[in-house]
């Protein structure tokens, strides 16, 4: 695959960069409580997810390697880590995943492979590539997490199976949210999702596992000073070390397992620092005295190191160094390993290619002993040779976008910014761009904004390409909720676009801009929002820009909706479509889709041609489960007006277990909604009743008022009419 191709990751080295040589001190009662849960996993056969949470370097990664040690039946354990550099690099956790999971294989074959003979193998492999950058994007966000649940349900059912995922403090969003889904829709299936992670986690989201019967949360305290000397005395075991200075470098460590390595490797490093050691304040004031120590080629190796990432190649590291320290590169890291800095991830550590640090926080210690000036440079560099390298290749537009976005930054910082430095911040412009695209084509919604907000900020004001990504920008800030910054970002691009004559991104920014209006201003003015997204209409056929009628169709096809005219919302969606599918715009061409099912369901047309066209949608879904599960829910109750009871309910029963299938929990309302209008009709309001409080019981857990307030008014008619 090309992302671990980028990430450096084999088969098997998950799990062998994981190896550690510490012995495990202490926490008897928090192994007991993983394993309980292991064994609940197992016999219920369900999936659990545990947090477990502490410190840097207080041992989060050591329990779980106890963990699968002690374990009976051993599980299958499988890590991915979040990356704590750059942002929008959302599957990188999976890619890891993935990777172990399919072997040497392709992830499409491999992953085919493993489902045998599952009709959806095909789908599932072509949604899960898409989303790790080992193909082009194949479903939105609600399609992937299925095809990963499914994936994983599979995988565990030849074996237990837990999920490492480190450092989730790191996180996108998206990430966070598919590991919820995998959590609670996941059926006949052990799966536990082990989640290690620093407290901030519950700061980002903090209701994070709270709320729900299959989620715990760990957290590990420091060791006692009496246990922080058990670890002392197996750590130096054959070595000399005076009792007094035992006993003070436990004091130093405070309990943290990863500080008390580091002073007893300070101690070796330099002896007499364990015969009187001093008071570092933190473990990063101790790792900046260990680099102060260390040979000068060393260093200099471990700080190019960790411009790579926490994990990185000899071969890599060799072509960001002075030549004269190219061919010492691999004795340099041979020695950073014995000096408990670096691990080498292949048996042996003579000889490695594959290394990573020993901790994040050397490598943080590393990079930020590196002056600014040289980062940039070594950014840049890194860009250079992964573009020259690879060409132009999808997958990498985040990794190449953040390099270059930190080679121009740290120009900036230091008032130097010249002509090389605005190409810099050109290029990665424009691969953060790409980026975004790739993630808005998966719906990664929290990932295009943060993608698209980089990209905005790196160019100048008066750049020809900054009005198309602030129109982009905008649309997607629409899409994630935040209106207010939405309609601020649109005005912005207007501006711009207006500045460097970019008419097409004006006109697109300007239909959007509309629609937040319509659904932000109840003094909005029908009329001068039909004429201006009409206007802008005009404008973007004198340019040919599919892509920007389509929106343009659908913004304007919320006006007659919101004024209850149906036919002509309806006419402006089949306007957009057209125009979204010659664009080859799938996102666009869902949402008139899902609007237009909506407006035959409740708009004036009459039963039987408004079934002919959801079953007409209904052919035309590509795949996309949100449209499918629209134009069933509508057949449903289309067909209940007709008296065609058996055949409402078998569409309603489809739509509901395309909703439990997706996680789609935001549809819930109208499902629930539907389902009871069939029963009412059917004169069967016992089973009315069961659908609604299905539907009740899952808005309520989730909070959601305004659909809860729908649902119970529906509910109240179906209690009524049983007396």
């Amino acid at each position: 695959s090309p992302l671990w191709r980028l990430l450096e990751v084999a088969p098997g080295a998950a799990s062998s960069r994981r190896r550690h040589d510490a012995p495990f001190v202490g926490r008897t009662e928090e192994l007991a409580e993983l394993r309980h849960a292991l064994d609940r996993a197992v016999r219920a056969r369900r999936a659990l997810l545990i947090n477990v949470l502490g410190e840097a370097g207080i041992g989060k990664s050591r329990i779980v390697l106890e963990l699968g040690g002690r374990a009976d039946p051993a599980p299958r354990i499988l890590w991915g880590a979040c990356p704590p550099y750059g942002e929008g690099v959302t599957f990188t956790p999976l890619a890891e995943i993935v990777a172990e999971l399919v072997g040497g294989a392709s992830v499409r074959s491999g992953i085919e492979a493993l489902l045998g003979g599952d009709d959806e193998a095909e789908p599932i492999a072509a949604a899960v590539a898409g989303a790790i950058g080992a193909g082009e994007p194949a479903g939105a966000a609600e399609e992937v997490f299925r095809a990963v649940r499914h994936l994983l349900e599979v995988a565990a059912r030849a074996k237990p199976l837990v999920l490492v995922l480190d450092d989730l403090h790191w996180a996108e969003p998206t990430f966070l949210d598919l590991i919820e889904h995998v959590a609670e829709w996941s059926r006949d299936a052990p799966i536990v999702l082990l989640c290690l992670a620093r407290p901030e986690l519950l700061d980002q989201r903090p209701t994070w596992g709270s709320g729900s019967l299959n989620a715990t949360t760990l957290v590990l305290e420091p060791l006692s000073e009496t246990e922080s000397m058990m670890l002392i005395d197996e750590l130096v075991a054959g070595r000399e070390l005076a009792p007094k200075a035992r006993a003070r470098l436990a004091s130093l460590a405070g309990g943290n397992p990863f500080f008390v390595e580091q002073l007893l490797a300070m101690a070796a490093q330099e002896p007499s620092f364990a015969a009187e050691p001093p008071s570092p304040p933190t473990v990063q004031a101790l790792l900046t005295a260990r680099l102060d120590r260390l040979h000068p080629d060393e260093r200099t190796v471990l700080e190019r190191a960790s411009v790579l990432g926490t994990e990185f190649t000899c071969s890599g590291v060799a072509r960001l160094l002075p030549d004269r320290l190219r061919d010492v590169a691999r004795g340099a890291l041979d020695r950073l390993a014995q000096k408990k800095l670096v691990r080498a991830l292949e048996d042996g550590t003579r000889g490695s290619e594959r290394f990573s640090f020993t901790h994040v926080l050397v490598r943080a210690a590393a990079y930020d002993s590196l002056p600014k000036r040289r980062r940039a440079a070594l950014h840049a560099e890194v860009a250079d040779w992964l573009e020259a390298d690879d060409e132009h290749r999808p997958d990498l537009d985040e990794i190449v976008g953040y390099h270059l976005e930190e080679a121009y930054r740290y120009g900036f910082e230091l008032g130097t910014v010249g002509e090389a430095d605005a190409l810099l911040a050109e290029r990665g412009t424009a691969r953060l761009a790409a980026a975004a695209r790739r993630a808005n084509a998966l719906g990664d919604v929290p990932a295009t904004v943060s993608l698209l907000t980089r990209a905005a900020a790196l160019v100048p004001t008066d750049h020809p390409a900054r009005p198309e990504i602030l129109a982009e920008l905008g649309e997607a800030l629409r899409d994630a909720g935040q209106l207010d910054r939405a309609e601020t970002t649109l005005d912005e691009a207007i501006a711009a676009a207006t500045h460097t004559s970019d008419a097409g991104a004006e006109a697109r920014a300007l239909a959007v801009r509309w629609q937040v209006r319509l659904q932000t201003d109840p003094g909005v003015s029908f009329e001068e929002a039909a004429d201006a997204i009409g206007t802008t209409i005009d404008r973007l056929l004198k340019l040919g820009n599919d892509s920007g009628l389509a929106k343009a169709w659908v913004s304007l096809a919320e006006v007659p909706w919101l004024r209850g005219q149906a036919a002509a919302s309806e006419q402006a969606l089949e306007r957009g479509l057209t125009y979204a599918r010659k664009a080859d715009d799938g996102r666009t061409e869902a949402l008139a889709l899902t609007a237009l099912v909506g407006v035959v369901f409740f708009g004036p047309m009459r039963v039987k041609p408004a079934i002919g066209r959801c079953e007409e949608v209904l052919a035309q879904t590509r795949g996309d489960g949100r449209v499918a599960a629209s134009a069933l829910r509508a057949l449903a109750g289309l067909h209940a007006m007709e008296g065609r009871f058996d055949e409402a309910w078998e569409f309603a029963n489809r739509d509901r277990a395309i909703i439990l299938d997706l996680g789609l929990k935001v549809v819930v309302s109208s499902s629930a909604s539907v389902a009871g209008l069939v029963g009412l009709l059917a004169d069967d309001a016992a089973r009315a009743e069961t659908a609604l409080r299905w539907g009740y019981e899952i808005l309520d857990e989730m909070g959601d008022r305004n659909g809860l307030a729908t649902v119970a008014g529906w509910l109240a008619e179906a209690v009524l009419v049983q007396g």
